[in-house]
């Protein structure tokens, strides 16, 4: 029998609590990109004027996207890298970045390039996050 430092209920707590602070700062981090991008690359869009509310609209819809995602997807994918011996940074990455895209365009009926570049982008910041906040349990 393995000799765990947690009781199960206590164990759930940390998962929870790893997976809204990885949902947390993965929206953060997204909103902060869309702000940059928007500054130096849409600039129709940053010539209408930076909008505070707007970059905090966009932090706190992503949230349940990016929670919904890493429960469906990201858990199992942690636990199968976890099971082959492939749980390193750079592996979590590659996989988040699939994993967002697909879970974008399985989320919307018509995606372009730049929508599965962000979903991209957002499951390799969340993957990375939630690996960087892992505990060995």
């Amino acid at each position: 029998m393995q000799d765990r430092p947690h009781s199960p209920f206590k164990q759930s707590i940390l998962v929870a609590y790893r997976l809204l602070a990885t949902a947390t700062i993965t929206a953060f981090i997204g909103a902060v990109l869309i702000g940059f991008y928007e500054k130096f690359f849409y600039l129709e869009a940053y010539d209408a004027g930076p909008s505070p509310s707007g970059a905090m609209r966009l932090y706190v819809f992503t949230i349940p996207f990016v929670l919904i995602a890493l429960t469906i997807l990201g858990l199992p994918a942690s636990y199968w890298l976890r099971r082959l011996g492939f749980e390193k940074w750079h592996t979590y990455s590659l996989v988040g970045a699939v994993l967002g895209a697909v879970f974008l365009s399985a989320l919307l009926q018509s995606v372009t390039l730049f929508g599965l570049s962000a979903g991209a982008i957002y499951g390799s910041i969340c993957a990375i996050i939630w690996f960087a906040l892992r505990r060995k349990f």
